[in-house]
């Protein structure tokens, strides 16, 4: 699986990553979230070594739960804003 696969996990690298940040989350978050160390979050986001695809679901599962929380608390605050501004 030579480049392909190491390119996609470059991707996939970046992406979790990203979306960590959007979230507001530290890889401490990540880790306690996901059951995965914070060590290993940290040295797959660098580059130093590949997560097993149980490890890399576990962690989108839990960054998808909290983007879903996020989303939902804005979303109730902007309705209560709505609200109070009648």
């Amino acid at each position: 699986m030579g480049k392909r696969g190491s390119l996609d996990m470059a991707k996939i690298r970046e992406h979790l990553q990203r979306l960590r940040k959007l979230v507001g989350w530290s890889q401490f978050d990540v880790a306690k979230a996901s059951g995965i160390c914070r060590t290993r979050v940290s040295l797959f986001e660098n580059g130093h070594i590949t997560l097993q695809p149980m490890e890399v679901s576990n962690i989108c599962s839990a960054l998808e739960k909290a983007a879903a929380e996020r989303v939902t608390a804005i979303s109730s605050i902007s309705t209560a804003t709505l609200i109070a501004a009648r």
